[in-house]
């Protein structure tokens, strides 16, 4: 049972419904052809902040999805999830896709799935899990579908676990699906080496101008930086970081001049784990919560 989704994605979902019909009755266009994927969700930028002592992890997230030709499709999209209340997970890359047969995929049922069926929720355990679920849906794709998604590296989509296990410190642990068009292979393996402590961690478009906003060296991201605080305080207060997350994603979106401009946007959810298994909702959208008691019903 699907996550009853937001009105702009039903919207877009019925626009692919009605060309499945199209197609089922043989009169779509020849020059178009009928694809095997109706419709395709990409986009996002997520930036994680580890405490330095180990005490907290904040994790902020854009809110836009855009369709396979970079349009904004959705600016209320839901990045970041908890997952029974002690484990952040978000996402970037291709979290969703509608196909006309089988089974779509659905990065956050995913998510939810392997850690309903986890006897060991540790964030690595979790990544592995989820990761070995996203290898078998992309590899019963064709070619020229997963090339559609691709990025310019051979990117498809990422996943993040984030908690705290047996008094341990944070664990940021992430799984990436990436296509080869030369090699003809799919793989999986860590997007990233997990952050240490005191370190920024970032996913998804724009790393660019978050590299360049906490290195804090260039004149724009000086002036953005200091409105907040200064350089040597990352990692030390979560209510610091929290503001810090948001103005480096806010940063992106507003200095993204490349071919990634559209694919940033909406509001920024921000949340902190702690390490005693509590989650903080910094600042996050009604409808995400709505998300949540959907899938707590199924």
């Amino acid at each position: 049972m699907a996550i009853k989704p937001r009105k702009s994605r039903t919207r877009y979902r019925e626009i692919a419904f009605g060309i499945f019909l199209v197609c089922a009755a043989g009169t779509f266009s020849t020059a178009l052809g009928c694809p095997d994927w109706d419709a395709t969700f990409r986009g996002s930028l997520v930036v994680a902040i580890v405490s330095q002592k180990g005490s907290y992890v904040v994790v902020a997230a854009d809110s836009r999805e855009v369709d396979e030709s970079d349009r904004p499709i959705d600016d209320e999209s839901c990045k970041v999830i908890a997952l029974g209340g002690d484990t952040l997970f978000f996402e970037t890359g291709t979290p969703l896709i509608i196909v006309r047969r089988g089974k779509s995929w659905n990065a956050q049922d995913v998510a939810r799935a392997v850690y309903r069926e986890s006897n060991k929720r540790d964030a690595r355990n979790l990544s592995i899990a989820w990761g070995d679920r996203a290898l078998s849906w992309f590899d019963a794709q064709s070619e020229a579908d997963l090339k559609s998604v691709s990025e310019a590296r051979g990117g498809i989509i990422t996943g993040g676990f984030v908690n705290f296990k047996e008094g341990r410190n944070p664990s940021i642990q992430t799984q990436e699906i990436t296509f080869s068009a030369r090699n003809h292979t799919l793989t999986r393996g860590l997007a990233s080496e997990p952050p240490a402590l005191g370190q920024v961690m970032f996913s998804g478009v724009g790393k660019n101008l978050i590299e360049e906003f906490f290195a804090g060296k260039t004149r724009r991201a000086i002036r953005a930086f200091s409105s907040v605080e200064t350089l040597h305080r990352v990692g030390v207060n979560s209510q610091v970081d929290a503001k810090l997350a948001r103005k480096a994603i806010q940063f992106a979106i507003a200095n993204e001049t490349g071919k990634d401009k559209n694919t940033i946007g909406g509001r920024i959810d921000v949340a902190i784990l702690r390490k005693n298994g509590t989650i903080e909702w910094i600042s996050r959208k009604r409808a995400c919560y709505t998300l949540d008691e959907a899938a707590a019903r199924r």
